[in-house]
């Protein structure tokens, strides 16, 4: 996890299920001298030979709701389809205004 998410800095399982949808880890996020802690939820997870699939959600300082896909498939032998996808939902309606929505 580090190496992709280099400014977590601790990662505790609070709740495991058994198939992995429902499992709530309490991730540390370190940024600069701020630190901030949350649960990060599984809402999906595949796990096949040909295709990985993890989805979660959590939300930052009651301020953001944040949604989270990584999805890689097995396209040939040496190539795999990687897809990330985020989403950064504002809890607020005064911070609405701030945010330039678009879609790319």
């Amino acid at each position: 996890m580090q190496k992709i998410m280099p400014d977590v800095i601790k990662n505790k399982p609070v709740k495991v299920t058994e198939h992995r949808v429902g499992t709530i880890y309490r991730q540390t996020y370190q940024e600069g001298k701020r630190v901030q802690t949350y649960d990060v939820e599984v809402k999906n997870y595949v796990n096949l030979p040909n295709e990985k699939e993890l989805k979660t959600a959590f939300t930052i300082s009651n301020m953001f709701e944040i949604a989270t896909t990584y999805q890689l498939k097995k396209m040939e032998k040496d190539t795999t389809y990687f897809n990330y996808i985020t989403t950064n939902y504002p809890l607020k309606w005064y911070v609405k205004p701030f945010l330039n929505v678009r879609k790319v």
